[in-house]
């Protein structure tokens, strides 16, 4: 099952990266980059709490265990 999580993990990066990539090779397409798309949110103090405790939990679940 762990090999299955991080196969999954794995494939959401490789998308992501090849959705940022067709979205910089194409500027001002219909596809934001990643930094576009995480702007809004990022400005409330909450979402960023957010994003800190689901990168803490990532961390604790594949470093620790």
């Amino acid at each position: 099952m762990r090999v299955v999580s991080i196969a999954g993990y794995l494939t959401l990066t490789l998308l992501l990266v090849v959705i940022e990539l067709v979205a910089r090779a194409r500027p001002g397409g219909r596809i934001p980059t990643l930094s576009a798309t995480l702007r809004h949110p990022m400005r409330l103090r909450a979402t960023r709490i957010a994003l800190l405790m689901a990168w803490w939990w990532i961390g604790w679940h594949f470093f620790v265990g």
